[in-house]
């Protein structure tokens, strides 16, 4: 018969060794008399690598074939098998187990909010207002006033300020391939157009006073033909 003995230490009696089974014909432990580290009565796991949690690779220890570290797939990626993690496809992203993909869920501003109907108010307001500025232009086209405003740019700038306007419409929208296509279109256009025609108009009449003091012979490239010019050129850098 043998004994089996741990080296156990106490806070109660001095650290010594104890006997926790015996080996007659077969081995006789008790378990409940063995010390593991920091008290603990339990047994340990003795194993040198635990099972991956839900959405995580396995990765081999080099050297120890037996042994991985388990890594949680990250960002848009799910787990492919035990070993590898993939991207979901652009439309989609990983389920809350990171086991697969599903379809990314589309939160959209509804017609019905406040967030939208404040804005969309204010923007027929606006569209209606510069409808009406357009049509008063229309109807007096030839006067004097009209044509020493400049008349062609007052154009440009009334279409890109209802360009302004406008977009509120398509950002609300339910976003599609052309409805995506024509917001990233028509977001920075508008003010393009009208900031455009502002700065032609603003040089023009500069140029215009600054010239009228060193002579009477009016500066270059003010007539409506080269100020439509130059400002659809700066649009089109922009």
């Amino acid at each position: 018969r043998y004994d089996i003995f741990q080296y156990q230490l106490s806070n109660t009696t001095n650290p010594g060794y104890k006997i926790i089974g015996q080996w007659t014909n077969h081995l006789r432990l008790n378990a409940e008399d063995m010390q593991w580290s920091a008290g603990d009565k339990l047994v340990p796991d003795s194993v040198c690598s635990f099972p991956c949690e839900s959405g995580e690779r396995k990765r081999m220890v080099k050297g120890v074939p037996c042994c991985w570290h388990c890594e949680l797939c990250d960002g848009y990626q799910y787990l492919l098998d035990e070993f590898n993690c993939d991207m979901c496809p652009f439309d989609m992203r990983p389920t809350p187990n990171r086991t697969g993909c599903r379809p990314t869920p589309i939160i959209k501003l509804e017609w019905s909010s406040p967030w939208a109907i404040i804005p969309v108010f204010l923007a027929v307001l606006g569209i209606l207002a510069t409808s009406g500025v357009i049509i008063t232009f229309i109807r007096f086209n030839d006067t004097p006033i009209v044509r020493a405003s400049g008349r062609e740019l007052s154009y440009v700038l009334l279409t890109g300020i209802f360009l302004i306007y406008l977009i509120t419409f398509l950002m609300i929208a339910e976003p599609s391939t052309v409805v995506c296509a024509f917001r990233r279109l028509f977001l920075g256009l508008g003010m393009c157009i009208s900031y455009s025609a502002m700065l032609t108009k603003t040089n023009r009449i500069y140029r215009i006073f600054e010239q009228g003091k060193k002579s009477v012979t009016p500066p270059k490239f003010i007539s409506p033909t080269s100020q439509l010019i130059i400002t659809f050129i700066l649009i089109s850098v922009q």
